[in-house]
């Protein structure tokens, strides 16, 4: 008959491992244990002194706790795109030329726009000004497309850029990735009310290195010009992950 002994606990098995470790320190005790520890803690030291200027291990998406949440991020972007920043209309309008290029309509500061979260048939954000443009961005962070989502997306683009009474032209739907992808559920015929060109697959970085970009060109806080830098350097990485 075999005899199995009980399972032991964690509490065991750490008094076992505490104990081994003991012993091993009390067989390797001596100048040249020491001498290991010595260097250790002098090449560790040296190590932090050089991460000090740059803070490498910083991740400031855990530290504010946006992760991979898009409702999180899509916060972060309507944030620039609003007027809060005391930068006016810098980063919508830098968006602006991002999809629209050289025929980008020109916000004076002063202008009202409107940005929205979570809109116009659960569009991510969405900007727009009466008679001047709207740019509709969905926004997907580690996610799949739902079906037809895209496609709905432009149909809730062309309604309210029917109502605001938005030229043609000036209507973009942007599907905003963290590698660029193009989007697989855009429609699989035109749109009426809406050009085709004018859907445009982004990554964040691109969005957010134009961002930079045009606050690089102005007066602006360490603090705002730190967090845009912070942040885009962070959604970079999630193109690894």
């Amino acid at each position: 008959m075999v005899v199995r002994s009980a399972p032991r606990s964690d509490s065991d098995l750490f008094s076992q491992f505490f104990r081994e470790f003991h012993e091993t320190l009390e067989q390797a005790s001596g100048p040249q244990f020491e001498k290991l520890f010595r260097e250790f803690d002098a090449a560790f030291k040296e190590s932090r002194t050089q991460r000090v200027d740059s803070t490498p291990h910083l991740d400031v998406l855990q530290v504010f706790g946006l992760g991979m949440d898009e409702l999180r991020h899509s916060r972060v972007l309507s944030w620039f795109l609003d007027a809060e920043h005391e930068q006016g209309v810098l980063f919508a309008q830098a968006l602006l030329r991002l999809v629209a290029g050289e025929q980008a309509p020109e916000i004076l500061d002063g202008e009202h726009y409107i940005v929205e979260r979570e809109k116009h048939s659960r569009t991510d954000v969405s900007i727009y000004q009466r008679r001047r443009f709207a740019v509709f961005i969905e926004n997907k962070v580690r996610a799949s497309e739902r079906t037809d989502q895209v496609k709905d997306m432009i149909n809730s683009l062309v309604t309210l850029a029917d109502a605001q009474r938005i030229p043609v032209s000036c209507r973009f739907a942007v599907f905003l990735t963290d590698d660029g992808r193009e989007p697989t559920t855009k429609p699989s015929k035109d749109v009426s009310g809406f050009e085709p060109h004018n859907l445009k697959a982004l990554s964040r970085v691109e969005v957010f290195d134009a961002f930079y970009r045009a606050l690089s060109q102005r007066t602006a806080s360490r603090l705002l010009t730190n967090l845009l830098f912070c942040y885009r350097n962070a959604i970079d990485q999630l193109r690894t992950l």
